[in-house]
């Protein structure tokens, strides 16, 4: 059986993504004869049309568009498509392989429930929605889990400080910089990202990335909410706070099991009484409960390593997206 691997590859901006793509397509290897389709033929093409078997796909003919963060495989033999996706802006792109008779899965990095409704509803398409699933998400890049792992065991002392490190801080992460104001978060700096990892393990508690209470407020806005700094703190069993998650994985986070949960209802009803002010205080509060909880910080870690070996180690992300993605139909065709 032959299939073909569609898509733009980033190599100046590729992220997680570009390294899972590259893995993905070694793995399919096993079981298929792969060809794959660059589009990007000058290294500044990053979204466009891709060319297909199948002519299903509404105004777009055999040829419809994917950006850089999308890869569609295709059943050389039967036409029929498979999407993942690690886009946050589903409704874009993706939306028009998904709703094509042809594509019969889709996979999402940035899934929402609510969202999915209504990006599908938008386009005509509600038939269409039970082709769609969570998947994974990433770290930013691929490091040495089991030797940063290690060096977080053998620390004899942790600090008690929340930590954070990332962009934005002050253009729209308000309660972030709030948090470090009141004195409860260590100094935001920037490092690289080695030194990033050497600071993250050595830190008892962090903190999420996107604590915006302001966005995220449509099924339109910048749907997005994990972050590759969540996916990092859960590889190397750092237990981190976070207003409780509405996007979700295949292998659901579960609040206060893999994170430490603030309820969203409280969030939302702290930030309309109160802004981020509101909400920093909510995520100090949090903290304070737990700092000391051995016991429970212990708990979360442990789920979290869990999670990641049975999601995102030794080949288990492949694995598992082989599976979701139900390819190995695509044999016995």
């Amino acid at each position: 059986m032959k299939i073909k691997i569609h898509r733009f590859k980033n190599e100046q901006w590729g992220r997680a993504h570009l390294p899972f793509f590259e893995g993905f397509d070694k793995y399919l290897a096993n079981f298929f004869e792969v060809e794959n389709i660059d589009y990007n033929k000058d290294g500044n093409t990053f979204d466009g049309e891709i060319n297909l078997i199948n002519n299903s796909y509404a105004s777009f003919g055999n040829c419809p568009p994917i950006s850089d963060v999308d890869c569609v495989i295709e059943n050389t033999v039967t036409g029929e498509t498979k999407l993942i996706s690690f886009g946050e802006y589903f409704n874009n792109y993706a939306v028009h392989v998904a709703k094509s008779e042809s594509c019969t899965k889709v996979l999402l990095a940035h899934f929402n429930w609510n969202n999915v409704y209504h990006w599908m509803k938008r386009d005509n398409s509600i038939e269409s929605l039970s082709k769609i699933s969570p998947w994974i998400f990433l770290p930013f890049a691929e490091f040495d889990v089991s030797l940063y792992r290690k060096k977080r065991k053998n620390k004899k002392k942790l600090n008690d400080k929340l930590f954070w490190l990332g962009s934005g801080v002050d253009s729209y992460r308000k309660a972030v910089r709030i948090v470090e104001q009141k004195g409860d978060l260590q100094p935001i700096e920037p490092i690289s990202h080695d030194q990033y990892l050497d600071k993250l393990i050595e830190s008892k508690i962090a903190l999420s990335y996107y604590t915006d209470l302001d966005k995220y407020n449509t099924p339109f806005d910048h749907p997005g909410e994990f972050c590759y700094r969540d996916i990092e703190y859960t590889l190397l069993g750092v237990p981190y706070i976070r207003i409780e998650f509405k996007d979700n994985v295949y292998d659901e986070f579960k609040p206060n099991k893999h994170y430490i949960s603030i309820p969203r209802e409280h969030a939302y009803t702290a930030y309309s009484k109160f802004g981020d002010v509101g909400v920093a205080d909510l995520i100090i509060e949090r903290y304070n409960q737990v700092k000391d909880d051995k016991e429970f910080l212990d708990y979360i870690s442990q789920n979290q390593i869990q999670w990641s070996n049975k999601n995102l180690l030794n080949n288990n992300q492949y694995k598992l997206t082989y599976n979701l993605l139900e390819l190995k139909k695509w044999k016995t065709k």
